[in-house]
């Protein structure tokens, strides 16, 4: 936890440190902070091309993925709030450029892949231990895009799975996050417009994913999405309410997921 920090946003955040858990760079997807506490040039409004792509409003504005084999770059996806046109974009970051504290490359920024998107994307290692997939998801479709990250780059033709619901309606349909389980094996995505979450196989050699199941929508603006540090259970928290539910989903079977589960917090306040 920060207390010197600068970052103050509603939603979507990323923070990267170095193998020693010292700071190195954070954002929330539009302005970047070095481990200084200060804004980047490059993610500047008046900078060439503009702050970054993400949005105060986005589940899950940015998230920092490393490049494979080299310690001074990072890549930096952001998505949009409600679908917007900015769509999903990805940002490269080089801390070998100012002195040492990092900067965005400046002809490698808001490099966009689609538009619109929802405001779901998550990063899982390759089961060669080295690479890495995101994993995203346009609107208007049931499709999630793989994307691979090695130490050659950034590969922008995706591995696309047919799978789950299509993600079109209002702009809260948008809204929710796509989680894993540590071990890449399972991926889980709230929609909080279609009140319910769906469960996916990730097959972490080949970038496909599987339906395990959709559940009831039972669960007002599902939102949050977390796993237990073995995997064996999966939290779901509501965006707008105060509920916490726990599911077992060990066997992986999709009645015995639902009827495990069991509300293991009720909050104080709205904190999906």
């Amino acid at each position: 936890a920060l207390t010197n920090g600068s970052l103050n946003t509603q939603e979507g955040n990323a923070t990267r440190c170095d193998s020693f858990g010292n700071l190195l760079f954070y954002t929330d997807g539009i302005t970047v902070w070095d481990s200084t506490h200060n804004i980047m040039v490059n993610s500047l409004p008046t900078s060439p091309g503009g702050s970054l792509g993400g949005n105060p409003s986005s589940t899950q504005s940015a998230i920092i993925v490393p490049k494979p084999q080299d310690p001074d770059i990072f890549y930096i996806f952001t998505t949009t709030a409600n679908m917007g046109a900015t769509g999903l974009r990805y940002s490269v970051l080089d801390m070998t450029l100012n002195g040492g504290l990092g900067d965005i490359v400046a002809v490698q920024k808001n490099i966009i892949l689609y538009s619109p998107s929802t405001e779901k994307v998550l990063a899982v290692n390759h089961a060669n231990g080295e690479d890495i997939w995101v994993i995203t998801h346009p609107w208007n479709t049931d499709t999630y895009y793989t994307y691979l990250i090695t130490s050659n780059g950034f590969n922008s033709i995706p591995v696309i799975s047919t799978c789950g619901s299509v993600l079109i309606g209002t702009s809260a349909v948008s809204r929710g996050y796509l989680k894993s389980s540590h071990d890449g094996s399972v991926v889980c995505a709230a929609h909080e417009g279609l009140d319910r979450f769906e469960m996916f196989n990730f097959d972490n050699s080949t970038g496909q994913l599987s339906l395990i199941l959709v559940s009831p929508d039972m669960y007002l603006d599902a939102y949050g999405i977390e796993f237990s540090p073995n995997d064996e259970y999966m939290y779901l928290s509501l965006r707008w309410s105060s509920q916490v539910y726990q599911f077992n989903i060990a066997t992986l079977l999709p009645v015995s997921i639902i009827s495990s589960q069991v509300q293991i917090a009720t909050l104080g306040s709205s904190n999906g």
